[in-house]
């Protein structure tokens, strides 16, 4: 009778591997050559849906600020940039103010050039060849604008930099200066919007 290994109690232990036995794990196989290019697109597809939100939501429906994605609210039932002048806005774009308390929303572009009052939405009038806001005098528009007189009534207008050759370039009452920009004609600070000043040679200009 062979004697046991002691502590062992009979049991029998299980083998070991022998050196070299152990089976290496199959190495990943790179993508083919011609589906690289496009997962790259894809994933910089989606780093970047988040920037592209702003842009693709910007003039869509809304009933309620929280429909538009910051920072954009909801103001004449399409989701807009929010302002204080126009600078806040796109080029030749116009900031527009409707209620002090809520604060001045900027255009959209298909609303930069109209008309007919029916081109607009509803609570701006065309007026000078835009749609704007209608006034009674100028703390009704924004900083930099101006409420004048039309043959269709009071509205807000506002000289944006536009190039020009001739006065009939520049919406009325604007004129074509010596710069090629449409600008209001003065004959002192009194004739020129809130933030802006007559120059020597009688156009307002913003203040220093």
């Amino acid at each position: 009778m062979r004697s046991q290994r002691p502590g062992t109690s009979g049991l029998s232990l299980p083998a070991l591997p022998r050196a070299g036995g152990l089976r290496a794990r199959p190495p990943m196989r790179a993508l083919p050559p011609m589906l690289a290019p496009l997962t790259l697109a894809l994933t910089l597809a989606l780093l970047s849906s988040g920037c592209a939100r702003e842009e693709l939501s910007l003039g869509g429906s809304c009933t309620l600020n929280t429909d538009c994605p910051a920072p954009l609210a909801c103001r004449l039932d399409r989701c807009r940039r929010q302002c204080v002048d126009s600078r806040d806005c796109g080029a030749g774009l116009a900031c527009l103010l409707l209620d002090a308390t809520v604060g001045g929303f900027c255009q959209l572009p298909e609303e930069s050039l109209c008309a007919l009052s029916s081109e607009c939405p509803e609570q701006l009038v065309c007026r000078f060849q835009t749609c704007t806001t209608p006034c009674a005098e100028d703390r009704d528009c924004v900083e930099g604008a101006r409420c004048l007189d039309s043959p269709e009534g009071l509205a807000c207008s506002e000289p944006l930099a536009e190039l020009c050759v001739y006065h009939s370039d520049c919406p009325d009452p604007l004129v074509c200066w010596s710069d090629q920009i449409c600008r209001f004609e003065c004959l002192d600070d009194r004739d020129c919007a809130s933030g802006e000043l007559c120059s020597s040679d009688q156009s307002c200009l913003p203040a220093p």
